[in-house]
């Protein structure tokens, strides 16, 4: 099933359908957008099929080739020999490799960081080639959902090349989507900006990070450019839109300490600390005490009224706390 996420980035295409075939040179389906089939088939279509050698690499290429669509559910079915071939077993990862999808087998996926692992360790730690395959087994864990190696492989990248825009983009983009460092985010994506102002994937990225912060005149901005630049059909931004500016009880309700102060704030953002760290003339040392999965903000400021300091800042010993977290979701 695709996510929401590949959805999306996807959403121009959805409705063509796809092809998905087996990968020549991977033990892995290769699942291309049907414009983009095209294109590669025009290529492919200019070798000189009375050589040998081309008329061989068109045969592997196109072996097992099928038109699969999406359904109601997102879900493709995948043919039973293209699984047999990708040794799918249970759980798969799909791995976006430029203008195509690599599917892989998770087992197997797990197997192609061990080759990167061992291409790495033979490269001198300065050269471009180890910074760029850093990036790629970076990205590779960050699709496994191992953030830590991800985000050490993708460090260390930009150690060797601090300048290169789509690691910086990589990187900042994926903190953003696990809510984590979110300022530091925004200095990598000014940068990265900095070099590529007219990528429309770097812009998008931005336009997102001013929407979590609740910034939707900046993430409009942003957002809207991106689409300009991917010329991309006006639903993609409409989808985008509808968040950024009618999503407002996606926010959380939240309950802060400012450890400065020992004061407690109630409120509701869609990024509660760094928010409030932005708010701040002094930064305060903020930690998030309990995300509410419903907004109770309205409630609590009228039932804890006498104990209010200042604005959403309220002044509240253990116990009332204790009892806060314990009665409301």
């Amino acid at each position: 099933m695709f996510s929401s996420a590949f959805k999306k980035q996807l959403s121009d295409v959805l409705q063509d359908g796809f092809v998905v075939k087996r990968a020549v040179f991977q033990p892995c389906l290769e699942l291309y957008p049907l414009k983009e089939w095209n294109l590669m088939m025009d290529k492919i279509n200019t070798l000189n099929r009375f050589k040998k050698k081309n008329n061989d690499f068109i045969r592997r290429f196109t072996a097992g080739v099928k038109l699969v669509e999406l359904d109601a559910t997102g879900r493709i079915l995948i043919p039973k020999d293209l699984v047999e071939f990708a040794s799918i077993k249970k759980q798969v990862v799909m791995s976006s490799s430029v203008n195509i999808i690599e599917i892989w087998d998770k087992v197997k996926y797990e197997k192609a960081i061990d080759y990167y692992t061992q291409i790495i360790s033979s490269l001198n730690d300065k050269s471009d080639m180890r910074s760029d395959l850093l990036y790629r087994r970076g990205g590779s864990y960050e699709r496994l959902g191992n953030y830590e190696k991800s985000d050490e492989d993708l460090l260390h990248s930009l150690r060797i090349n601090p300048d290169d825009a789509y690691v910086l983009n990589y990187l900042a983009y994926s903190w953003l989507e696990r809510d984590y460092k979110i300022d530091e985010a925004f200095q990598m994506l000014e940068k990265a900006y900095a070099t590529k102002s007219e990528d429309p994937y770097i812009i998008d990225s931005i336009g997102w990070a001013y929407y979590l912060i609740d910034n939707y005149v900046e993430a409009e901005k942003y957002l809207k450019r991106a689409v300009e630049l991917m010329k991309a059909n006006e639903h993609l931004f409409v989808e985008r839109m509808e968040q950024t500016e009618y999503v407002r009880p996606k926010s959380k309700c939240y309950i802060l300490k400012d450890h400065n102060t020992g004061l407690y704030k109630i409120g509701k953002s869609v990024n509660p600390v760094f928010r409030e760290k932005t708010l701040q003339s002094e930064k305060p040392t903020i930690e998030a005490v309990k995300i509410f999965k419903q907004n109770h903000e309205d409630e609590l400021h009228k039932k804890y009224n006498k104990h209010r300091v200042r604005g959403e800042w309220f002044k509240l010993n253990k116990i009332q706390l204790k009892y806060i977290c314990r009665t409301y979701a």
